[in-house]
């Protein structure tokens, strides 16, 4: 085979691999993946910070939140304990990353309901080198 006849399969693979990725190309970063590095940008502050407590509001993008095969009208915002010590972030059980894990710990499972446009506030804590996410209001 020449060159030539290659060239349109080669783009026929590298649209295949632009669509499976797409979320971060074509949409932007769902829910969960924006809270994760929001949680990645205040965990290395809080790091850097003399206090122990740091928390900030997250309000994930109605629109990609309604999309969710589940939503009901509210935003479900939930933090998945795993036992295998790592943890997952879903909103409205559609939107789920565990790249957070990186830079926080979470030692139990939590949960909270919001409206739509209605900010979480993710509170997280030192101890030592230690970064945990305690609280979600």
């Amino acid at each position: 085979m020449s060159r030539i006849s290659l060239l349109p399969f080669a783009l026929l693979i590298l649209s295949c691999a632009l669509l499976l990725n797409s979320c971060g190309f074509i949409g932007g970063l769902d829910p969960a993946e924006k809270l994760a590095t929001k949680i990645e940008i205040q965990a290395r502050e809080l790091q850097k910070a003399d206090t122990r407590t740091l928390a900030f509001d997250y309000v994930p993008s109605g629109l990609k939140v309604k999309s969710s095969p589940f939503y009901d009208g509210k935003m479900t915002l939930a933090v998945i304990a795993r036992k295998d010590g790592m943890s997952v972030i879903s909103f409205n059980r559609w939107s789920r990353t565990t790249y957070h894990n990186r830079f926080v710990q979470v030692d139990h499972p939590m949960e909270q309901i919001k409206e739509p446009g209605e900010p979480f506030q993710i509170i997280l804590e030192k101890s030592g080198e230690t970064i945990r996410w305690i609280g979600i209001k």
